[in-house]
């Protein structure tokens, strides 16, 4: 009777929590299966989620990981909590949980890939999501061979709007922790919050990827170490794969090659605004590219420790190339080195930079170096309060007819 009262009141507690914040119509509380560990647990574990009420919480009390070679599958809405599961060595083209269904919510779980045993071309991520009003919250994801979570459409043609990414963890993840991936379209994947994400040497990419097609996106709280970067907001080339809106602030990245970087073609990409961005000690910091109406306010960079043969290019900390509508507030730039210049613009007009200080032991030629295709009529940059007594040239404007043509340096995967 203890164990069946100690039930009680969890389930009470649980339900009355989830009522009071609006999370779901609670039904039933599934409590925790008990697994036999005589069968085969893959077979248990989608028994248990064909078998929950839909709506319901299903609260896996799992002490270890459990090793599963095929894909579970969520039907129908449901919370799930506390799975531990991991692939084996070796198999490919096979994610952990995947959904269709709208409503669903992944918390306090691990996901464990094989990312060091599986090659590239046959990569999958752990956790795939296909649908609208999703939550996933409080996971940890592991040595993905592809993405620790995917957000992106399934083959209905029904975009995904809204859902709720925070407190998420990645270690060793190859390529992002988290990827919004609208696909083909405009505002195909819309009104998600992504919070308090952390990365942890992904090889290929980083915390965050918000592309093709994603509209009124926030991303805040990402920390990212030893990665290619901490946010991207891409493109993979078709021309309706158009990202609009999208808010990133409290970035932090440390020993990355970038902080931010839109690697992204001339779609009409409008509306990125990037607020409080510390970058240590990454090689080419801030990358911004073929986008209309930017805001980037208070970035701080800094390179104390990188090691000067480690960077194949030095020549800009923060470059803006083929954008529109540009302010740029509150900069600094500080303990630098040899850099040709502390911002780059490319191609870029009506930007506004109010703000700016480079200090520490830096040699810097100019302080902002503009390039353009040819001689503008009147200024094209507003410049106030820049300070950068180390700069031999404060501000200088280039015209160069051989600019390649405005699309992006890289082939792009997804």
């Amino acid at each position: 009777m203890k164990c069946s009262h100690s039930r009680m009141w969890r389930l009470s507690l649980c339900s009355g929590f989830a009522i009071i914040l609006g999370l779901y119509p609670i039904k039933t509380f599934a409590g925790s299966p008990i697994l036999d560990p005589a069968k085969p647990m893959p077979a248990q574990l989608q028994q248990i989620l064909d078998q929950a009420e839909p709506d319901s919480i299903v609260d896996f009390d799992l002490r270890g990981y459990v090793e599963v070679n095929t894909t579970l599958r969520i039907n129908k809405p449901l919370w799930i909590r506390g799975l531990r599961l991991k692939l084996p060595a070796g198999l490919a083209r096979t994610p952990l949980l995947v959904t269709h269904v709208a409503g669903v919510r992944v918390t306090d779980s691990y996901f464990r890939g094989n990312g060091d045993t599986v090659d590239q071309a046959v990569r999958a991520s752990l956790l795939d999501i296909h649908a609208s009003d999703f939550r996933v919250e409080r996971c940890v994801f592991e040595n993905s061979a592809k993405n620790g979570l995917t957000i992106d459409p399934d083959n209905s043609g029904q975009p995904i709007v809204g859902g709720v990414i925070r407190d998420i963890v990645g270690y060793h993840v190859i390529r992002d922790v988290v990827s919004l991936s609208g696909g083909p379209g405009d505002g195909v994947i819309r009104d998600v919050l992504v919070e308090n994400v952390r990365a942890y040497d992904s090889k290929l990419r980083g915390a965050v990827e918000v592309s093709d097609g994603a509209a009124d996106i926030t991303v805040r709280s990402v920390t990212s170490e030893r990665c290619v970067y901490a946010v991207d907001v891409q493109d993979h080339g078709e021309p309706h794969e158009i990202n609009r809106n999208i808010l990133l602030e409290d970035i932090r990245a440390r020993r990355c090659r970038h902080a931010i970087r839109t690697a992204n073609d001339p779609h009409g990409h409008e509306g990125l605004a990037i607020r409080n961005v510390v970058a240590e000690d990454c090689e080419l910091p801030l990358r911004i590219s073929h986008t209309k109406d930017v805001i980037i306010e208070g970035v701080r960079i800094i390179r104390r420790q990188l090691d000067p043969t480690e960077s194949k290019h030095s020549n800009n900390m923060l470059q803006i190339k083929s954008c529109q509508n540009v302010s740029l507030r509150d900069l600094t730039f500080r303990d630098c080195g040899k850099l040709t210049a502390a911002v780059e613009l490319i191609d870029s007009g009506d930007v506004r930079i109010d703000g700016m200080l480079v200090s520490g032991p830096t040699s810097i030629d100019h302080a902002i170096l503009e390039v353009a295709r040819a001689q503008k009529p009147g200024a094209s940059v507003i410049l106030q309060n820049i300070r950068a007594p180390a700069a031999r040239h404060p501000v200088t404007r280039q015209v160069d007819t051989n600019l390649p043509p405005a699309e992006n340096d890289k082939k792009k995967q997804r």
